[in-house]
């Protein structure tokens, strides 16, 4: 399945030096390259692997503050994150890393959009890259500007950290939601993107919370979240609008990846297309604080192209896109499963700004995986291959032309 809903039956996949070459039949394919040395998944689709497109994976330790959905405040939430992150010590994150990129493998993703802490984010100490990764920076600022002398060591510290890691890993900017960060910060930190061509990503229109502090200033962001950081000092921002205007109003919705969007209306999503905004949603994160969920329909029929994340083990009980994929379809009944796939692979390369991976197409990189087949040498399902599909149906997961997972073994 080269795109979801196009197959390819006996299909094979020619890979040299990390890339696809040539798709076709496999006895087209084997005799036009006869010493090619073979990796066969009987009775497997292979497809592209999936991309998840927002994650918090040095949460992925502290799944012990997941809630049962409807049982927390999303505020109140957010102050127990906080408060782990400084208890925790620093081999909890390193570990988390590691765990998480082994869950993310086990259910088929090949790559993530990964939220980093700075701390995390410039560390040598890092555990190995396996999949594919854009790595944002996760800036939370309430200062005006950046400094004369801290734009440039900004800008540096991301450039020196995609030096240090492999083919990859490319990283970006990450203000982390307009009540976290200044808006005059937040036009710098775009300006910073647009001009060195970075990914920029940012959580927005998440919460009812959010949208009242931007309305009237009030609200447990005003009572709670500032006074429990030291911001009680800044004043509230009251702009009489929800966060989405006062950020289109202000032009600040350039070149970015906006995730979650459970607040977003029809109006202001035809702006998002307007503006090129790639949404990226985690629907069973919002459920589970007691956010709303996205308006999905409306965003399809203003032409964006939503991607899926599943944000962290913190707000949600598994890493799979797989169950992420399964939410939806219980959610949004009348969506197709083509639409649904697509989400979980062509459109979180967009939202990613990944130009060669989420398809299987020539020199695209050798990102797959092989699904076990319930009805082997059939055309399969899209609606069964989202319901049924689970760890143990992974059978192979390749990044980059270099198998990570294999249930069978390399010939």
């Amino acid at each position: 399945m080269p795109r979801p809903g196009t197959f390819i039956a006996d299909g094979a996949v020619l890979v040299v030096n990390q890339r696809i070459v040539r798709l076709g039949q496999a006895g087209e394919i084997s005799g036009s390259f006869p010493n090619a040395a073979r990796i066969h998944q009987e009775d497997c689709l292979l497809m592209p692997g999936l991309i998840n497109a927002h994650c918090h994976l040095e949460l992925t330790a502290l799944s012990s503050l997941c809630p049962r959905p409807g049982t927390v405040d999303f505020i109140d939430w957010i102050l127990s994150v906080i408060t782990a992150k400084k208890k925790a010590p620093e081999k909890l994150f390193k570990d988390g890393l590691a765990a998480g990129q082994q869950l993310l493998l086990e259910s088929g993703t090949t790559c993530v959009g990964d939220y980093h802490s700075p701390q995390w984010f410039q560390t040598d100490d890092a555990p190995r890259n396996q999949i594919r990764a854009v790595h944002f920076l996760e800036i939370i600022s309430r200062e005006e500007s950046l400094e004369q002398d801290r734009q440039p060591e900004l800008l540096e510290s991301c450039l020196v950290h995609e030096s240090r890691q492999d083919s990859l890993v490319q990283v970006g900017i990450a203000p982390h939601s307009p009540y976290t960060v200044s808006l005059p910060l937040l036009g710098q930190l775009i300006t910073m993107a647009e001009k060195h061509r970075l990914p920029l990503s940012m959580h927005l229109g998440e919460s009812a919370a959010e949208s009242r502090f931007f309305r009237d200033g009030r609200g447990p962001i005003a009572t709670k979240l500032y006074p429990f950081v030291g911001w009680q000092d800044f004043p509230p921002p009251a702009y009489g609008k929800d966060s989405i205007d006062t950020l289109l109003q202000e032009n600040l919705l350039r070149c970015l990846s906006a995730v979650h969007l459970g607040t977003a209306r029809s109006d202001q999503l035809k702006e998002f297309a307007r503006l090129a905004v790639k949404p990226i949603l985690c629907p069973r994160s919002n459920h589970t604080l007691g956010n709303p969920l996205p308006d999905l329909e409306a965003m399809l029929n203003s032409g964006l192209a939503p991607a899926l994340g599943t944000d962290s083990l913190a707000s949600v009980d598994s890493l799979s896109l797989w169950d992420e994929m399964r939410f939806l379809r219980q959610n949004f009944p009348d969506l197709p499963a083509e639409i649904i796939l697509t989400m979980a692979t062509v459109n979180g390369a967009a939202a990613l700004g990944l130009q060669d991976v989420g398809q299987l197409a020539p020199e695209c990189q050798a990102d797959m995986i092989a699904v076990q087949l319930r009805a082997p040498r059939q055309i399969p399902s899209l609606d069964e291959l989202i319901e049924h599909t689970d760890i143990q149906d992974i059978r192979m997961v390749m990044v980059g032309g270099k198998i990570e997972k294999s249930a069978t073994g390399i010939p």
